[in-house]
């Protein structure tokens, strides 16, 4: 039987006891295991292959007397496993508060299962101090963890109770500039998170780790440029000179990405990607402007993901497969570089559209895959637009007009069905229908939209309306949370309306190549001064919005702006169609593009309305029968289903019915 006193005394003794003299990079070589899911073959973590996370972390160590850290980093390169390894160190030497932000809590709990949990799993030290949680509340158990010496909390920097009655003296702030610019009308998160440690004085600590956003905007950026600015210098293997890997010292042959090689910058060595280890191995951080009581500031690119990661050939043929198109080509400065996006300042211009018209050989030219119809709601008008998309983004508006009348009558809706049923006639004669109807639903006119998209669902006529989230997808996942139970989807219109104006920036394709992301005009009576005014009729500003903080906000210049969110409508059609249809447009287009075996009736000039589908082939032959009997008919045809009758419908207690209609 143990001794008491002897139990005591060692637990006194532990209490008094110093930290052994670790860094946080030694004690995850000694302690910490990859989950498979953490990596590509789990087992032990090896600083060594990620040699430039060593000083990121060993400055998070209680020796270093730097306060705050921050990481614009690219992709591929383990920052976030650089939180977790702080939390390993804190748990088992250090003790204390430690504090770990992420965007939103839905992300929080998230981390917690992905990163947090599989550390615990796979540390026994850990393991034997973290106390068994017995609350039946799931939010409870992945939000904190109670350890011997202290506390490991998870909270989402979109809730301003996360920086309430909390302190602490180690806080990881994960992915920075997916934060709110003001949480919840109290101002910036990180006053807020500086706060949280204020009364620790000079013994907390600040990580702050980000993928960079845009120039000017970016939360990241701006602590960066405020710290010391270190960057991580590499050996050339060839003739020693230390510098940093820049893309613009990567060479390649045209066209072919495998071929790609780094230039050193001094002497002009030729460096191939496999000295990548021996040049990672004998880098070292050194800082650009360094000053005393400067945060550190690390920044470091995709290029120096390790070997079998992300490679400086994905890199290239990444950017040759998004050079043209600027949203793209935004994620790709962001996530490889790791470096802020400048977008281009010169706003779109009404002359500037007008200018670009084009002759189109027919309504539907060669290289579109899918017609979209939008539909924007008035008090006095519906006003649409059908919209074609080709491969890689490319755009053309097919048509656009209005149909005067109140929407709270029939008649209107009566003639929506109509234009919903045209067909296009395409360059090679095929006649191509309509794939998806998005109808705005804000306005004066929310029952009656939904109760006309309700029926007509199963023809992909859907009801849409503009969220109030400044990021995110354009098109979330839709609800059904309304009297008519009709699918709605609530668009970030930001996306869409960024999206739209980078593509209307597009230079004009030449005449042997595509250009991806360009929206091409028809010269046309309807595409006039007046259609091209209301194209350009949003610009965006940066102001100051209560619970959001400095962002960009798009402003309306003048009073009528239907071809602008038609297009952005349009955009978000695509989207609803799914990834099978946007990959699969360059198909789509050659499919239509192919002439049909019987040509269509002329009937309708470049649109027509028609009942069904145009039959391609000849009439089918006469099938032959035994001898002494008649021929047999030919098999009759399919027929089209018949349209949607126009109308709405109501809820009663026998489920929906019509409440009107022909």
């Amino acid at each position: 039987m143990a001794d008491g006193f002897q139990v005591a005394a060692e637990a006194f003794a532990r209490g008094f006891a110093l930290p052994p003299k670790l860094t946080v990079s030694e004690c995850a070589d000694r302690h910490r295991y990859l989950p498979p899911t953490a990596s590509s073959k789990g087992g032990r973590w090896r600083t060594n292959k990620t040699p430039y996370l060593r000083s990121i972390m060993d400055v998070l160590s209680p020796e270093d007397p730097t306060q705050e850290i921050y990481v614009m980093k690219g992709a591929q390169l383990g920052g976030t496993e650089v939180i977790v390894n702080w939390a390993l160190y804190a748990m088992l030497y250090v003790g204390g508060q430690f504090l770990v932000y992420q965007p939103s809590l839905e992300m929080a709990r998230g981390f917690n299962q992905d990163r947090i949990e599989p550390m615990i799993a796979m540390t026994p030290e850990i393991d034997a101090i973290v106390a068994k949680v017995r609350s039946r509340s799931s939010s409870y158990r992945a939000l904190y963890k109670s350890f011997l010496g202290g506390a490991l909390r998870l909270a989402g920097a979109n809730s301003p109770k996360s920086f309430r009655q909390i302190s602490a003296d180690k806080i990881a702030a994960d992915d920075l500039d997916g934060w709110p610019g003001d949480v919840g009308g109290e101002g910036d998160p990180i006053s807020l998170l500086r706060m949280r440690a204020a009364t620790f004085g000079k013994r907390y600590k600040l990580l702050g780790i980000s993928t960079p956003t845009n120039k000017g905007e970016s939360r990241i950026e701006k602590a960066y440029l405020a710290s010391d600015q270190r960057r991580y210098l590499v050996p050339c293997p060839q003739c020693g000179n230390m510098d940093w890997i820049r893309f613009d010292n990567l060479k390649w042959t045209p066209g072919d990405p495998a071929s790609v090689y780094l230039v050193c910058a001094k002497n002009g060595c030729v460096i191939e990607e496999g000295s990548k280890t021996r040049m990672l191995e004998g880098g070292e951080w050194v800082a650009q402007s360094p000053g005393p009581g400067k945060a550190a500031g690390f920044h470091i690119s995709g290029l120096y993901s390790p070997l079998g990661w992300l490679s400086w050939e994905t890199c290239v043929a990444k950017l040759l497969a998004v050079k043209d198109d600027p949203p793209q080509l935004k994620t790709w400065v962001n996530t490889i570089l790791g470096e802020t996006f400048d977008e281009r300042p010169a706003d779109v211009q009404p002359t500037a559209l007008y200018a670009r018209r084009e002759e189109y050989p027919a309504a539907v030219p060669t290289g579109v895959g899918v017609l979209t119809l939008t539909v924007d709601t008035q008090d006095d008008c519906l006003v649409w637009q059908v919209t074609g998309f080709g491969d890689r983004g490319e755009m053309w508006i097919i048509d656009y007009g209005q149909i005067p009348g109140d929407p709270g009558m029939l008649d209107v809706w009566r003639d929506l069905d109509r234009i919903r049923e045209r067909r296009y006639r395409h360059e090679s004669g095929r006649m191509i229908p309509l794939e998806v109807t998005l109808v705005d639903a804000g306005g004066h006119h929310w029952d009656e939209v939904l109760a006309y998209c309700k029926p007509r669902q199963g023809y992909r006529v859907y009801a849409i309306h503009g969220g109030r989230d400044a990021i995110g997808p354009l098109v979330p996942k839709p609800t059904y949370k309304n009297k008519f139970r009709a699918r709605l989807y609530t668009l970030c219109v930001n996306t869409g309306k960024d999206t739209l104006r980078s593509r209307l920036l597009v230079s004009a394709p030449t005449e042997t190549s595509r250009c991806p992301g360009y929206v091409h005009l028809p010269r046309i009576d309807w595409c006039d001064e007046e259609y091209c005014a209301g194209m350009a009729s949003e610009v965006r500003e940066r102001v100051h919005v209560c619970g959001i903080g400095w962002t960009r906000k798009w402003t309306s210049i003048r009073e009528r702006n239907e071809p602008w969110d038609l297009t952005v409508y349009a955009l978000a059609g695509l989207d609803v169609l799914g990834d099978a249809v946007k990959l699969g447009l360059k198909e789509r287009a050659a499919a239509f593009a192919t002439p049909p075996k019987r040509p269509p009736s002329a009937e309708g000039g470049s649109t027509a309305i028609v009942p069904g589908p145009a039959p391609d082939g000849p009439p089918a032959p006469v099938t032959p029968s035994a001898p002494g009997r008649p021929p047999r008919a030919p098999a009759r045809p399919l027929v089209p289903p018949r349209p949607m009758r126009p109308g709405f419908v109501s809820r009663g207690r026998g489920g929906f019915r019509s409440r009107w209609g022909l």
